[in-house]
């Protein structure tokens, strides 16, 4: 039994008797048109659940067509904040919070998968709740709309049923029956069709959508992925996919390498990912190599190799360099940059990272500990340690992993 389970009841009895009450009476020339959750929020370490929202229209009116225009965003209906909660509920939802709070990040995607998908649920149950009474649409959309999800489509064709989804949005059904033909050739056809949309960001596969595709492909992808870094105007995107698809083989290696040697600093941060360090420590002191150094701690790990081991020794090394490419170093990895997530596994490293000598360094672990999920005696004692650290921006971090007040100062 999943943890959202047991919320699934109440969030249906909370959403269906707090929508009714915002149904307009039968003979108001008015109906119930539609009613979302959305905007559910989890970003690694906390769930926020979505709010209500529902539209209530004459009855004569009729909704544009495109999934994507404002007739079908709930966040621009007038009713876009519906205080459904009750007490019972929000208990029930802390549970579930607390849960994924100290989960591993397998765990956590697992309860956020289901999450989704027990919304999705609840979306259906409220519209047989609703559908039949008086001053609702026959034809009601119910939904989970999750703008910030890539599988906003596919959460509404479940929520809605697939002939309601095709009648309502063509547009985006007819791209989805091309992705789906799209996805049904050999691989020695998709594979250069998905190469081609490769920075085009119109049609039924954009750009995105590409690369997820060629990743998702993975091994078999790699020779054609490799004969385009011959070419002088190769997308930007092809090291980038070579690097989330992990191949180390010494053809991609020795095919990055040479883009790197013809100036082409864009593959040094994917050798630098693949694991290549030593060669790029002797190109410096190159910028882009110094700068595809900093990557394995930049939140490009998260996509590439998340189960990567944190480890500050290489980093050392690029900061012992040189005074200018320490400054390098220093700007590529200033405060604000989006960092690597901390994993349970590394927080005895990210520990030791708070001592340093190198406060670059004492600054990534010090943040990598205040922004986690963690918050076991180890990690309070060494933020707290870092409350009197030389470096102003360390002393700053610290004191937002500990809630201490910001000095001003800083």
């Amino acid at each position: 039994m999943g943890i959202w389970d047991a919320v699934r009841p109440l969030l249906l009895a909370c959403t269906a008797t707090t929508v009714r009450t915002v149904v307009p009476a039968a003979d108001s020339g008015r109906h119930l048109r539609a009613v979302a959750l959305f905007n559910l929020y989890v970003d690694g370490e906390q769930v926020h659940f979505p709010s209500l929202a529902a539209v209530v229209e004459p009855v004569t009116s009729r909704p544009a067509g495109d999934l994507y225009d404002a007739d079908w965003n709930p966040a621009d209906w007038p009713d876009d904040d519906i205080d459904y909660q009750t007490s019972e509920l929000t208990a029930a939802i802390a549970e579930g919070e607390a849960v994924m709070a100290t989960a591993s990040a397998s765990d956590f995607a697992h309860h956020e998968r289901n999450l989704r998908a027990m919304l999705v649920r609840t979306a259906k149950q409220l519209r047989d709740e609703l559908v039949g009474l008086p001053g609702v649409s026959p034809d009601l959309v119910v939904m989970f709309y999750d703008h910030d999800c890539a599988d906003l489509e596919n959460l509404v064709r479940r929520a809605v049923g697939a002939a309601a989804f095709r009648s309502l949005f063509p547009s985006q059904d007819a791209d989805a029956r091309e992705r789906a033909r799209i996805d049904a050739l050999p691989l020695p056809q998709r594979i250069p069709f998905l190469l081609s949309r490769l920075g085009e960001f119109d049609g039924a596969i954009n750009s995105e959508e590409a690369f997820e595709r060629l990743r998702a492909i993975g091994g078999d992808a790699v020779p054609a992925l490799v004969a385009q870094l011959s070419q002088d105007d190769y997308q930007w995107s092809v090291p980038k996919l070579l690097a989330h698809i992990g191949d180390t083989r010494a053809e991609v290696i020795d095919a990055l390498r040479e883009c790197a040697r013809r100036g082409d600093g864009r593959t040094s941060d994917a050798l630098a990912l693949l694991g290549d360090g030593d060669w790029l420590h002797a190109r410096l002191p190159d910028p882009a190599a110094a700068r595809g150094l900093c990557c394995p701690y930049l939140s490009w790990q998260d996509y590439a190799n998340p189960e990567a081991p944190l480890d500050y020794g290489r980093l050392s090394a690029l900061l012992d360099h040189s005074p200018p490419v320490a400054e390098l170093a220093e700007a590529h990895l200033a405060p604000g940059r989006s960092l690597r997530e901390l994993r349970r596994e590394d927080i005895a490293v990210a520990i030791a990272g708070t001592e340093h000598p190198h406060a670059v360094i004492r600054r990534h672990a010090t943040s990598l500990l205040a922004d986690s999920r963690f918050r076991d005696r180890r990690v309070t004692s060494a933020l707290r340690a870092r409350l009197d650290d030389e470096d102003p921006a360390v002393r700053h971090l610290a004191r937002l992993g500990t809630g201490s007040p910001p000095q001003r100062t800083y």
